[in-house]
This record gives structure tokens, sequence and C-alpha cells, in this order.
């Protein structure tokens, strides 16, 4: 985004990731002074030279123009900001920014040396004077930004205008602050120098803690991974129980094999001729369990009365009633190993196939992935078509208008070429009675703003830390007021020169009659 603009109530911001902001001419190019950073467009970086065709393919778009030092400078604050997105877990993630703000220099009236204002024409010269002020202002905004972050830690609540406005949004106490200077050691430029040495120092004594920021989490991933966790828990809940439902029936038809092993030798001792003792009554011991409704029984005989704790008893029974219950007993024990012959069989995962609740999770996970990879198709299509191309070559510099006044030559004729707007002969007079019109409205504001003020601190109410705040709010506006009136009088200055280089002096007279100069 780039700040830009002649007069220091309306400095316009212009998007220059904007496609309409590519257009030559720059009555073309579409500002606005109210532009949200958070709603500006931004292109995916891939890596280190793609970076540097959107960088080249940004700069395009900006305002260059030839002045008397510099055959191509900068008419207007550049700020690129990066929003860095990194993954800490796959449940976390951490988005930062980088804010990367390249400030137009300050040239002043020593830009403008007698061989360049030969080279153009009035106009020319009085649109690079008010921009030179426009980008002065935002410096001092920018002095202004550092001056509230050195007095009270924090930026104030006022958005404001200009670079102000761009770089409000990521300026807090979680903010790192780097500043990088550069210096003239000529004695023409001494004063610019000792300008940009002071500020330096307001600078160098801001004192920012910057406080780490914790991730995001992504509940959406992290709540379906437990509900998977939690069904495999659940399933293998089930497993677990239906294996002890096999142990203990495995135990059962055991005691009952031996049971089984007991009768028949005693059948056979019986059938023999051998002694079984018939005057004593045959005993048999039958284990009686209680199990739930929910499970078989396995053909085990249950006992009402039992209290849920395996135990035995005596059975009375003669030989025919023990041959009889053997041929039960053999049926029973057959279906029963044929039924648990078949659930061995089973495979163990057969007891994760997930129910109809985790199918329909699983499907709407799909369908979301599915969605989500038609949107950043969609995406790629439109940064495709938006025109963002790599570019061939880039911008050459020249140090000095001495080194290459060849080239300052062919910049300046292609300007005036290209440019409608300054080639316009009434520019400053439809521009003069506006332009006081929008000064004295910013006056009212600020005003206003005074007089809000003073009503809601009363000093007869106020402690002593309060009376201190108090102090440091007036002082910060009386900078910002002090800012307005150095840019107003630099423009009027300029005004004034114009109409006396053009030969207005009845312009003026009308002017000051009216204590409008």
């Amino acid at each position: 985004v780039e700040a830009f603009g002649h007069h220091v109530a309306k400095i316009e911001l212009f998007d220059l990731y904007d496609a309409d902001n590519q257009a030559l001419l720059w009555s073309e190019k579409k500002g606005n002074t109210s532009l949200d950073m958070m709603k500006a467009n931004t292109v995916t970086i891939k890596d280190a030279i793609d970076a540097h065709d959107k960088i080249i393919y940004a700069h395009a778009a900006s305002h260059f123009a030839p002045t008397g030092k510099n055959p191509e400078s900068s008419r207007g604050h550049v700020t690129f900001v990066a929003r860095i997105k990194q993954v800490k877990t796959k449940h976390e993630t951490i988005v930062s920014y980088f804010v990367m703000v390249d400030c137009a220099g300050s040239e002043g009236e020593t830009a403008f040396t007698p061989e360049f204002k030969a080279m153009v024409d009035q106009q020319t010269l009085m649109a690079r004077r008010l921009e030179a002020g426009t980008i002065n202002t935002g410096l001092s905004q920018l002095q202004v930004v550092f001056n509230q972050l050195k007095q009270k830690g924090e930026l104030s609540k006022a958005i404001g205008n200009g670079l102000r406005r761009v770089l409000h949004p990521y300026i807090n106490t979680r903010t790192y602050l780097s500043v990088l200077f550069t210096l003239s050691p000529s004695i023409n430029n001494a004063k610019a120098t000792e300008s940009t040495l002071k500020f330096a120092v307001t600078a160098g004594m801001v004192k920012v803690k910057p406080v780490a920021m914790k991730g995001k989490v992504n509940w959406e991933v992290l709540v379906n991974e437990l509900r998977i966790i939690i069904i495999i828990i659940l399933n293998y809940h089930k497993y677990i129980t239906k294996e002890k439902v096999i142990d203990d029936n495995n135990e059962t038809i055991d005691d009952l094999e031996r049971q089984i092993a007991k009768t028949r030798e005693a059948i056979e001792r019986s059938k023999s001729g051998l002694p079984i003792r018939p005057k004593k009554q045959q005993q048999m011991k039958i284990k009686v369990e209680q199990v739930e409704k929910a499970h078989d029984t396995g053909g085990l005989i249950q006992d009402p009365a039992a209290t849920g704790s395996p135990r035995t008893q005596p059975v009375q029974m003669d030989d025919q009633v023990a041959t009889a219950l053997m041929g039960v007993l053999d049926d029973s024990i057959m279906d029963l190993m044929n039924e648990l012959e078949g659930k061995k069989k089973r495979d163990f995962l057969f007891m994760f196939i997930p129910d109809d609740e985790f199918r329909d999770e699983l499907k709407k996970e799909k369908e979301l992935e599915k969605k989500q990879e038609e949107e950043r198709a969609k995406h790629d299509q439109q940064m495709s078509q938006m025109g963002v191309q790599r570019r061939g070559g880039g911008r050459h510099r020249t140090e000095t208008a001495e080194e290459n006044a060849e080239a300052m030559k062919v910049a300046i004729n292609v300007y005036n070429k290209n440019s409608q707007m300054a080639s316009k002969i009434n520019f400053a007079k439809t521009h003069v009675e506006k332009q006081f019109k929008q000064t004295e409205q910013e006056y009212k504001k600020l005003k206003t703003f005074h007089e809000k003020l003073k009503q809601e601190k009363q000093a007869e109410n106020l402690n002593k830390e309060e009376l201190t705040s108090h102090a440091v709010d007036l002082n910060i506006l009386l900078k910002e007021q002090e800012t307005v009136t150095e840019g107003l009088k630099q423009s009027k200055q300029i005004m004034v020169d114009y109409l006396k280089e053009d030969g207005r002096e009845a312009l003026i007279k009308w002017l000051q009659m009216r204590d409008l100069v």
C-alpha cells in the first residue's frame, strides 16, 4: 500500500496489487483515503524469485517522477505487510506480521535546482513541491508515533490518515521495532542530516517489551481426533468384554468335560461288573453361575437363589438318570463347541468396524476436505487471472544528476509525455479554494477534539498521575497541530510562489485582502 497525495489533509492510499493501479497515467490510478489494511489485496509468495517479481509488480503501480537529485524518485511512502503462518503442531498455529516501510526521502527545496526548473513547466514544479510537503508530513507522523510509544508505551486510538493509518493496526506492545537510517556526509545536507539524527535518537529511546504470542488451537481437528479415539476405546472395551465371556465359557466346558469323564468311568465300571458301591448315593457337582440376561448361558443350569458368586451343590441321581443326563450333556457340549469355534475364527479388526454414527462423521470429513480442495483450486485460478506475472528487468537508478544527465532528460521527456495531470494549466487555480476549505475543516476537527479533551478532564478533579497523562495527551495534540500547520504553511507558500512566477499579482492581493495568505 502506498501513501501519496498533494495535500496533507487528503493523503490517498493506493492498493499496489490492484490491477487498476498498473495504469501509466496517474489520473487513472484509484486511491482511497480510508482504505482498510485488512481488506487490501493479498498475494501468496512461493519462493525468493517469486517475492522479487511481486515487489517489482507492486512498484510498477506506485508513483515515481524525476527531480533535481533523482531521475526516478519515489513520491510516496510504500508499505509491504507479510502475513506469516507457522504450524507449531498439527493442532496449533501461530500467525504473525512482518511490516516493511519504504519511506520516501525528504528532499525539500534542494531537489529543485535551477537546471531542473528550466527543464520542467511551472505546473510540474508545483506538483513536485506539494508532493514533497506530503512526504515530509508522513515522516512527521512517523515521528509522532515514536514519541507516543516513548512517552505512553502504546499508540493512541486515533487512526489518522496517510502513513499513520497504514501502520496503526500493526503497532502495539507485542511489536519489535527496527529503523534503518541513511545519512548524507555533504555540508549541503547538514540540516536534513541533523534532523535525521534527532529522529534516530527518539526511535532508540522507545522501550517496547514484546510478548510471545500463544498459538491458535485448531479445535475442529482436535475434536475429530478425540472422537475417533473414543470410538476405538469403546470398541476395544466391547472386544475385551466378549473375550472375558469366551474365557468363562471355556472354563465351564473344562469343568463339564471332567464331570463327563467321571460319569463315563462309573458307567464302564458298572457294565464290567466292577463294584460301584450301589448302596452309596452317586453324587455329581454342578457349577451354578449367575449370567446376565444379555449373554447366552450356554446351557448352564441357573440357581435363582444364587448370590452372584460361583458355588456347587450335590445332586442325587441313579444310573438311569445319569445315562440320560450324559446324552443331554453330549449334545449341549457339541453345540457350545461349534458356537465358540466360530467366534474364535473372527478377526480382531472385525471388532473395530465403525458404527453408523462413525461412518457419518468420516463421510462429513471427506466432504469437507473435498470442498476445501475446490476452494484452493478456485483461489489459485483467481490469482492467475489477476495478472501477477513476472516482469523482466527492474528499476535502474542513477545516483546523481551530474553522472547521468542524459538519463534525467529522457525520464523527464517520458514523464511529460505520459502525465496529463501535470500539464493542465489551471491546476493551481482550481485547487486553491478547495485546499483552504479542507484546511479549515481539519482545523475545526482538531479544535473540537481539543474542546472535548478539556471537558472530559477537568484539572480540579484529577490526581497527579491523571494530570501527567493529561499533559502527555495535550503535548501529542500540540505536535499533531504543529505538523498540520507546518504542512499547510508550506502548501500556501508554494502556491504563492507559483502565482508570483506566473504574474498573478492581482490574485495574490485578492487573497491577502481576505486574509487567505
